[in-house]
């Protein structure tokens, strides 16, 4: 099955950000919605586990962390494992500088799990998600977080 193609319930994500609350509820929710998930602390961890020859259909990955950061890790993606697909997100930036040579989808955090999961899918596929704007309260990753309608 070509990356392209993977479905949610073959799907191998790699989640990548130092914060481990946060890291572990992206984990959960992904799971719940029929997604494997692989977990690395920063971009280093990241490129470790890519390193080792584990398949992984997408890096999820957060922009500003410690030893190597999101940026870092998509231009490695690139350049070494340019068949993977990624999704940068981060709570820091309003619109990503125009000197970015990166054309990765940046999610502003906090998110909901249904926007999270929706551009998953659409990366997956080869397609470039909307930009997704950030929900309005904080702690909004949950799946059952924010209002029931946007």
């Amino acid at each position: 099955m070509d990356v392209g193609e993977a479905s949610p319930a073959s799907a191998c994500l790699l989640v990548v950000d130092d914060e481990e609350p946060l890291r572990q509820l992206l984990a959960s929710g992904l799971t719940r919605q029929g997604f494997h998930v692989l977990l690395a602390r920063d971009g280093r961890e990241a490129l470790g586990i890519l390193e080792s020859g584990q398949v992984v259909d997408l890096v999820l990955t957060d922009i500003i962390m410690p030893r190597l950061s999101g940026l870092d890790l998509c231009v490695e993606l690139v350049r070494r494992f340019p068949e993977i697909p990624a999704l940068l997100m981060t709570g820091c930036i309003d619109q990503p500088p125009s000197d970015w040579e990166l054309e990765v989808p940046v999610l502003r955090k906090p998110f909901r799990l249904t926007c999270l999961c929706e551009a998953v899918r659409m990366r997956l596929h080869g397609m470039r998600p909307v930009q997704v704007r950030p929900w309005p309260s904080a702690g909004s990753v949950g799946p059952d977080a924010g209002p029931s309608s946007r």
